[in-house]
């Protein structure tokens, strides 16, 4: 399913303790610099404040195969639930013990899923908790990275000259083309005004 689709579905989905909300308009907004600082202020305490009221937190692919959103559930100590076919789980974290896997297709069965694991969620999010702060958190994330770096060079198959071009793709994504050129065009009028007027 593309990001679009499973974010539409996922607003069809009723239960009488749960609360799904549509914020792309507003997340738009924060991608365009068009909130002011209360406004945005207020989205993201609206924001801690419902995942802090919640067990489990719904994880939906996002501008690609994963959402930020996955990492900032962890955080807070919350269960994510991860609704993407295509992603891939970074290697470290025992995903499995604190987070929820649901195909897409199924999004249909999650009131009845999260209902059956309601008794693990507080487990499930404090072992979330401690997996951020060993792997994600500020003073982790780095060592991580560099972690990861080098078990991707001591695998790798494919020299990296050939390796890093399909990622160039990703710029033929309306998504990412948009901004890209959008980038562009900020730094060219930047640069193309008259000096002190």
């Amino acid at each position: 399913m593309e990001n679009a689709t499973v974010r539409r579905d996922l607003m069809t989905l009723k239960h009488p303790r749960g609360f799904i909300q549509d914020t792309s308009a507003e997340f738009a907004r924060v991608l365009q610099r068009a909130m002011n600082a209360a406004e945005r202020r207020d989205y993201h305490r609206r924001y801690a404040d419902i995942t802090k009221a919640s067990k489990f937190v719904l994880c939906p692919r996002g501008l690609s195969v994963s959402s930020i959103r996955l990492f900032e559930t962890m955080k807070m100590g919350r269960v994510p639930v991860i609704l993407s076919d295509g992603w891939v789980e970074p290697p470290g974290p025992a995903w499995d013990q604190f987070a929820l896997r649901v195909s897409e297709a199924d999004f249909a069965r999650l009131p009845q899923l999260l209902e059956e694991r309601e008794g693990e969620a507080v487990a499930m999010g404090e072992l979330a908790r401690r997996e951020w702060l060993e792997w994600f958190a500020e003073e982790t994330a780095f060592h991580t990275a560099v972690e990861w770096c080098l078990r991707i060079k001591a695998e790798r198959r494919v020299p990296e000259q050939l390796r890093r071009w399909p990622v160039y793709l990703q710029y033929l994504r309306p998504f990412h083309f948009r901004r890209a050129v959008a980038k562009t065009y900020r730094a060219v009028r930047t640069t193309a005004r008259p000096s002190g007027r």
